[in-house]
């Protein structure tokens, strides 16, 4: 096929300078070639229309004609030159292979668009008005450039129904243009992605509050494989449901392959859930997101619509999501329960993120965190709910979690609520929990490795957190099971009742030791008759250090508390509360210890007199009371320690 090299000065000497023309139905004929053999433009026609209705010529050299804009003349976009094959039989594709409307579907004879330029979609009748619907225009150009192509969607607003790639090896790039959503009744996506080592350059999806569409973007193939597919600058706005990766949700993801996929920049406004991932063999790639869900504009344009209790972040249900830097941010006026989920059988990854939430996440399967910084922009809500038992993790290493100190009042929840798989390695947590537990929940298996804690903020106390250290009272032979007083003695003026209760926070102990008393007594892991016995039972400590005390307690009756008893070489009390005896680390009046079963971790400094020996316990106070307790463990906590 001729593929002719037409310069502005041989297009204007075809145009003006050539008289001889073959009968081609209506225009202006011109033909002829220039002194270097170039093929001249023969006729001009003003549309695509007017090309398809021309008869096939019956000249056997080369005929190119000029079309003036794909529509008309008055829009020239999507014009240009073709040149006719008289034996092509390529099927019709509405933008570079034109069959003229008088031959018959298998007769030989097509026009062919010429020039080197890429794709584009006006090329098949795209306007990008903004109006009109492009949809068809569109998806035809997709079908014509699928496999081993190149299509540019130059400046516009191009509105579509949907749209989908198929099965591609492709290449798009968007040139300031965006796709408008417009359907009127419900539809699955405004782009679907079906591709195999594509690449999609500055995509801009724009969803115009339309609540039609299950998402903007869904990338999923259930026949084949698709992988090794890279978009890079992705921006999708006022759209009810950002991105859909695997199956819709309800829906149930096949076994092919959908990995080695990643987005690059991808950025959101006025999404309301920017991100869901489903698929069972399914992993994304996201390098430096935004996965903010916040309602800019639609209170403005469309009030009502934006639902807060349904605000998320990003929603996990199956599959493996790994996001590198970048940021995720669900919305301040949230209510929904959670920023973000991580459903079982998923898997998230977080390195090195910036997260802003005033609500936590939602944990039932697998969440990594590396690196960066999660602030909780509230006071009244924990961190991380984690539901998924045995099958749920939670693994947070060098990252910084912390609250907003201008809202609210310091550590008004706990920083996790549940139970699993949970560790925070070398982690730095301020203004968590100064009067709240870390960790609520029947769950002693959280682990903390080297981690500094400052639950009254940056300027306040300084705790080293360390479970895996040794435990202090290891070397005791004390009862942690809570089967026996051993290791336990009573202690004060009046030293109450003492024994063993059936009653326990979970079936993994076999009872709870217990005192009773109508005044103050206590039992304490200092056994205080001599000298010696204190220096056998007591651990050796100095003023300033502290210590990390970890049990379930219950409060039945009055005031009770975790107590600490000092004593100096002498066998005197070194620092006391009201009482006289004994150093407070926790109590009721605090809402540490209440009437149900909770497991605290709570640090206690020593006072800075000349201290030798100390044990732990509980104690009633001057007006008695009845407290339990079982799985007594303390720790060292300074920072500077081990």
């Amino acid at each position: 096929m001729p593929d002719p090299t037409i310069s502005r000065r041989s297009l204007a000497a075809g145009l003006s300078g050539l008289a001889a023309a073959a009968s081609l139905g209506s225009g202006r004929a011109s033909a002829g070639t220039t002194a270097k053999g170039e093929t001249l433009v023969a006729m001009t026609v003003p549309s695509i229309a007017a090309l398809r209705s021309l008869a096939s010529p019956v000249r056997s050299d080369p005929v190119t004609i000029f079309v003036q804009g794909y529509h008309s003349t008055d829009r020239p976009q999507g014009g240009g030159l073709f040149t006719w094959s008289p034996q092509s039989v390529l099927a019709d594709d509405g933008g570079t292979v034109i069959r003229p409307v008088a031959s018959g579907r298998e007769s030989a004879g097509r026009w062919l668009r010429t020039g080197g330029d890429p794709a584009t979609v006006c090329w098949f009748g795209a306007v990008g008005d903004g109006e009109t619907d492009d949809t068809a225009a569109i998806q035809r150009a997709i079908d014509a450039t699928r496999q081993d192509g190149m299509l540019v969607f130059p400046k516009g607003r191009y509105k579509v129904v949907t749209l989908d790639t198929g099965r591609c090896e492709t290449t798009w790039r968007f040139d300031h243009a965006e796709l408008i959503g417009g359907a009127t009744e419900p539809t699955t996506c405004i782009l679907r992605i079906r591709g195999l080592h594509s690449r999609f350059f500055d995509l801009r999806i724009n969803a115009a509050f339309n609540s039609h569409y299950g998402c903007a973007l869904w990338w999923y193939n259930d026949r084949d494989p698709s992988q090794h597919n890279d978009v890079v600058g992705l921006d999708i706005r006022y759209a009810k449901r950002g991105v859909v990766y695997g199956a819709m949700p309800g829906g149930r993801s096949t076994r092919f392959a959908q990995s080695e996929n990643t987005i690059f920049g991808y950025h959101t406004r006025g999404v309301e859930k920017p991100l869901y991932i489903n698929h069972d063999n399914g992993v994304l790639g996201l390098v430096s997101p935004q996965l903010v869900a916040h309602d800019e504009e639609w209170a403005r344009d469309v009030p009502g619509r934006f639902d807060y209790t349904a605000n998320q972040s990003f929603e996990a249900v199956a599959g493996v999501l790994v996001v590198q830097g970048g940021e995720v941010q669900n919305s301040i006026a949230a209510t929904t329960a959670t920023c973000a989920t991580v459903e079982k059988g998923s898997e998230v990854h977080l390195d090195g993120c910036i997260v802003e939430v005033n609500t936590p996440f939602l944990i039932r399967g697998r969440l990594t965190i590396r690196g960066g910084r999660i602030l909780n922009t509230q006071s009244m809500t924990s961190q991380f709910l984690v539901q998924g038992g045995e099958d749920s993790a939670l693994h947070v290493s060098n990252c910084r979690l912390f609250r907003n100190p201008k809202v609210g009042s310091f550590s008004d929840r706990p920083l996790v609520v549940g139970q699993g798989d949970i560790v925070f390695d070398q982690c730095e947590i301020t203004e968590w929990a100064d009067f709240t537990p870390l960790v609520l929940g029947k769950n002693t298996d959280v682990h903390f490795e080297r981690c500094r804690w400052r639950p009254q903020g940056p300027t306040g106390r300084d705790y080293r957190l360390d479970t895996g250290a040794p435990d202090l009272l290891d070397g005791r032979p004390i009862d942690h099971t809570g089967r026996s007083l051993d290791g336990f003695h009573p202690q004060g003026p009046a030293n109450g009742s003492t024994g063993v209760s059936r009653d326990i926070p979970t079936p993994s102990y076999g009872g709870s030791i217990f005192i009773r008393a109508d005044g103050f007594a206590g039992l304490s892991t200092l056994d205080t008759s001599s000298r010696e016995t204190v220096r056998q039972s007591g651990i050796r400590m100095r003023g300033g250090e502290r210590f990390l005390v970890e049990a379930w307690v219950r409060r039945v009756r009055g005031d009770v508390a975790v107590s600490m008893l000092v004593l100096d070489d002498a066998g005197n009390a070194i620092s006391a509360d009201k009482t006289g005896r004994y150093l407070v680390v926790c109590g009721n009046y605090q809402n540490f210890i209440t009437d149900d079963w909770r497991y605290l971790r709570q640090v206690v400094t020593v006072p800075f007199q000349a201290a030798a020996y100390a044990g732990f316990g509980i104690s009633t106070g001057a007006s008695g009371g009845e407290v339990r307790m079982c799985g007594l463990k303390v720790r060292r906590a300074d920072w500077s320690i081990g």
